[in-house]
């Protein structure tokens, strides 16, 4: 604003232009994915592009130019959409370490969208929500939508997005609780299908056993290791060196039942709030 006094609308557009030439979402987009990897990561870009909502109503309170504010939000919404596409290529333990962060980016864009007249930013995030979601992750949006209810209903595809958050928790609560023999598990979409991979993933989904012992070479061992303890599935794993080669010892978690109760529990409150 300061800028725009002195130097004039001109100078400033041009200059915004410069900025955005040196935006690289793509760059961008490979580092956010990296800190989800490495969560050995410092103070982290994903920290800086929140707060978009609070920045577009200080602008505003400037008197500058619309069209900046509305170029600002919609490079922004640009990077959203790049990175709905990647996560898919993180382990599952890291797309769940990234959920609320993912949610807190798309609530923060609808809401900036809400505050541009005529920008179609909230729609389009609206659009992928519907879109690029299946029926466990859409459920999870419950909290998105308790939130923006009343200032997002009139957005293009909330009204279909809010009957499909309905629909996947009426889906979630429609099935029994599980019994005290039943040790089947929800397995998440992996990223490795090998043989050894999935004879650990039939086992997670069986309801007959909790603990499964594999006898298998030490590279075996290790590759089955790394994948399931990225898998968010709270497994315990140990390894058995007891004759050759040693046994890999897989077993649920104790505690399956309570945990599945305790969702349960919030799918419902969930429901109730969304009528």
């Amino acid at each position: 604003a300061v800028l725009v006094k002195a130097y004039g609308q001109k100078f400033c557009d041009e200059l915004l232009s410069r900025w955005l030439q040196k935006y690289e979402p793509d760059d961008q987009v490979k580092n956010v994915l990296r800190e989800w990897t490495h969560t050995y990561a410092g103070t982290t870009l994903r920290q800086h592009l929140l707060g978009l909502p609070k920045l577009i109503e200080a602008i505003q309170q400037t008197g500058l130019d619309l069209a900046w504010t509305e170029r600002l939000a919609q490079t922004r919404g640009q990077l959203w959409l790049k990175l709905e596409s990647q996560w898919m290529t993180l382990k599952p333990q890291a797309r769940d370490a990234a959920w609320p962060w993912r949610s807190q980016f798309a609530a923060e864009l609808i809401r900036s969208g809400l505050l541009l007249p005529g920008s179609t930013l909230a729609a389009e995030v609206v659009h992928q929500l519907n879109e690029g979601l299946g029926t466990h992750s859409i459920a999870l949006l419950s909290p998105l939508l308790l939130e923006l209810d009343k200032a997002a209903h009139a957005v293009a595809g909330w009204s279909t997005l809010r009957e499909r958050v309905k629909q996947a928790l009426d889906l979630s609560l429609v099935k029994a609780l599980p019994e005290v023999g039943d040790w089947s598990m929800v397995v998440p979409v992996m990223l490795c299908q090998c043989a050894d991979c999935r004879q650990v993933m039939t086992f997670l989904k069986s309801q007959d056993t909790a603990s499964l012992t594999l006898a298998m070479a030490e590279a075996r061992r290790k590759h089955i290791l790394e994948e399931f303890r990225q898998s968010g599935l709270r497994l315990a794993m140990d390894v058995l060196r007891q004759g050759s080669p040693h046994k890999l010892r897989i077993n649920k978690p104790a505690n399956l039942h309570e945990k599945a109760a305790e969702q349960r529990l919030q799918y419902e409150k969930w429901r109730a709030a969304l009528g």
